[in-house]
């Protein structure tokens, strides 16, 4: 049913999508009297309109006119999908109710000459309404404008069967396509966002399937390929929405998620025989919008094979499954090779831009995806700070001080540090780490030191940094006095004690509050291996500055090995776990005996336990030792 507004004034194309950025969802069209209360008239998405009264002229701007009468059509969007999901289904109804007169199209200010898209103007062609069509890029006051609600909207309900008849009535006029059976259409040609969409062509080409990038042919042709197919298999994209230019389709439609969800079921399930969806979405990497929204609309997924084993024995139920699985293999292998250098590709074309800017959300969607080395995570970060490649340092060169994460680009200083690590990946908290370094002038606080591994690199790039000693200051919350919870912060006081035992004169620590008898006491009980309370022992002598240590030399090399994974250490032989040398080099201090080792921490703890324990005297190669004549170092 047509809506009539007389004398009523027509906006250009004042926001359109701008959601993403805060804005309106779409500013343009008609100023409608009393436009709060206009319903269907409004531009709708899902289930309520989602539309922003236009502003009027302002005094003075010229206004045109156009007498008579005229259809109201949409806004210009040089977007398929969206185009057709919600600027195309107030055509047909308009058109075939008002024969005679024009329908109206709105663009941005002085863009209604510009030439429409290739894919606009052969949608008109294809309805029927080319000749119809005026496009307006100025304020323009309408005799009579008449209105058809949208038959289709986008996230709305399905259409309705009057509106399928309509559109099934034009499809009869389509040229006959060749009959096939599975088509596999295709975004790798223009589409981005999903890791191996070229290797999924091969996949489905080598089972069998007709590829078909739909934007290498004409708009009618593309329609009635469609409909001569009897399986499609579309990846989630805006071709999509080209199928809702048809009323039917006699085959079956399969849709290859790469979103949760099940995209277009309302709009697709009505016009098919039957619809399925594949969820190959696997985790993804998402630029950020404002207030830190992940921008799920743009983004890097890569793939989940898995459901393709399932999906490929009812597409080819007559290929022997030895065909089946050499086929997603080599995609699965392909994808191996490809997820590295798709990802770094990805980020440079798209670093700088707005989504784009927060790299720290950028690396810890990185890191949650379980794809990638930690080298092409280090080498993602670059790209990420702007440069062209990591940079390359050694423990044994010239690292940049501390001073220069102050700088213009602490992000490229910062990685600069992270080189002198072999084998690294900017976690997201030593992201957190540079920037606070950043901000406090070099004072570091426990909530900045909270990664797991590449906080100790960054810790050793200063401690061999020139400049004055750092101050290092622990808040001393719970975690820190309570030793069983103390050991899950374990990594990080490893470090802390390990680079205080390599770099004695470089690092300062501070905690308003020391260890007091219970809790010597309360380290004494803890239900923690020899080791641990080891370490968390020493670390709370390194609070009261005192520091059983024999000579540095053998703790570089622990620290060298943590640092660098790949680093000869004892014997000469690498170690692959570096933790485990930390904890060869921590028993040899106690002795190889165990019971003897777990003795001697035991007689140490109860002495520091007592409450007239103020002090701490050891016949060991260092100040508070706690063993005696200890040569291992």
């Amino acid at each position: 049913m047509l809506q009539a507004y007389a004398d009523i004034l027509v906006a250009p194309v004042q926001a359109l999508f701008a959601a993403f950025h805060g804005g309106p969802v779409h500013q343009a069209g008609p100023i409608y009297p009393d436009f709060d209360r206009q319903g269907r008239a409004r531009h709708w998405r899902g289930t309520a309109p989602v539309d922003v009264c236009p502003q009027p002229p302002a005094e003075g701007e010229p206004i045109d006119s156009l007498d008579g009468e005229a259809l109201w059509g949409g806004c210009l969007v040089n977007h398929f999908g969206h185009f057709l999901a919600e600027f195309a289904h107030r055509l047909l109804p308009a058109a075939q109710a008002r024969p005679d007169l024009p329908i109206l199209y709105v663009t941005r200010p002085g863009q209604g000459a510009e030439p429409l898209p290739g894919f606009i103007q052969a949608v008109f062609e294809y309805l029927g309404v080319a000749g119809r069509v005026r496009v307006l890029d100025r304020p323009t006051r309408v005799g009579m404008l008449w209105v058809a609600p949208q038959a289709e909207c986008l996230g709305g309900p399905p259409p309705a069967a009057d509106y399928l008849a309509r559109l099934a009535e034009r499809q009869a006029a389509l040229p006959v396509a060749p009959a096939g059976e599975v088509l596999f259409v295709s975004r790798a040609g223009v589409g981005e966002g999903l890791v191996g969409e070229a290797a999924l062509e091969d996949f489905f080409a080598a089972l069998g399937a007709r590829i078909y990038r739909p934007e290498q042919h004409p708009l009618a042709e593309q329609l009635a390929t469609y409909l001569a197919h009897t399986q499609l298999v579309f990846t989630e994209g805006s071709a999509l929405h080209g199928l809702q230019l048809l009323g039917r389709l006699p085959g079956e439609l399969t849709v290859l998620s790469r979103r949760p969800g099940r995209f277009g079921q309302a709009f697709l399930a009505p016009r098919v025989a039957a619809l399925h969806h594949v969820p190959l979405a696997g985790p993804a990497v998402h630029g950020r919008a404002a207030e830190g929204r992940r921008a799920n609309w743009v983004g890097l997924v890569y793939l989940n094979t898995a459901p393709l084993a399932d999906l490929a024995r009812r597409l080819f139920p007559g290929h022997a499954a030895e065909r089946l699985a050499h086929a997603l293999t080599q995609l699965q292998d392909r994808l191996a090779a490809e997820e590295a250098p798709a990802t770094l590709a990805y980020l440079r074309s798209h670093r700088g831009q707005p989504l784009w800017q927060d790299s720290g959300a950028v690396l810890r969607d990185l890191a949650g995806t379980g794809r990638l080395s930690w080298s092409v995570r280090l080498q993602a970060s670059a790209v990420l700070a702007g440069l062209d490649s990591v940079p390359a340092l050694s423990l044994g060169g010239a690292p940049l001080p501390v001073a220069a994460l102050r700088g213009q680009t602490p992000p490229t200083a910062w990685l600069a540090l992270l080189g002198q690590v072999a084998d690294g990946v900017p976690d997201p908290g030593l992201w957190t780490v540079a920037e606070a370094l950043d901000r406090s002038g070099g004072v570091l606080g426990p909530d900045w030191v909270h990664s797991d591994v590449l906080t100790g690199a960054v810790l050793c790039s200063l401690a061999a940094a020139d400049g004055a000693v750092q101050d290092v200051v622990l808040s001393r919350p719970g975690p820190w006095r309570d030793p069983a919870a103390m050991a899950t912060a374990m990594p990080v006081i490893q470090r802390l004690v390990l680079l205080r035992l390599a770099c004695p004169a470089r690092f300062h620590y501070r905690a308003p509050l020391r260890l007091d008898a219970a809790g010597w006491q309360a380290l004494r009980r803890a239900p923690l291996p020899v080791w641990q309370r080891c370490v968390l022992a020493w670390f709370h002598l390194l609070l009261e500055g005192r520091w059983p240590v024999c000579s540095p030399e053998p703790w570089a090399r622990a620290l060298r090995a943590l640092a660098e994974p790949g680093a000869a250490v004892s014997g000469g032989e690498p170690e692959a776990d570096p933790w485990a040398e930390l904890q060869r080099r921590l028993a040899a201090w106690l002795q190889t005996d165990q019971p003897e080792a777990q003795a001697r921490v035991a007689r140490w703890l109860a002495r520091r336990a007592h409450p007239a324990a103020s002090s701490f005297s050891g016949e060991g190669a260092g100040q508070g030792s706690p063993v005696k004549g200890s040569g291992t170092g």
